[in-house]
């Protein structure tokens, strides 16, 4: 998939649905360089 702009979403959910073409959980999902998972990384 190549995006040829910067692409908003409304969510990391909304983004990794698209990315990965199915439902999925975007702080389950994305992840850093380190692989720390997005819900993770993010503080509460």
């Amino acid at each position: 998939m190549f995006f040829f702009e910067d692409t908003i979403f409304s969510s990391p959910s909304a983004a990794s649905c698209v990315v990965l073409g199915t439902a999925s959980s975007g702080p389950e999902e994305w992840k850093t360089e380190t692989r720390i998972k997005l819900k993770d990384s993010v503080e509460s």
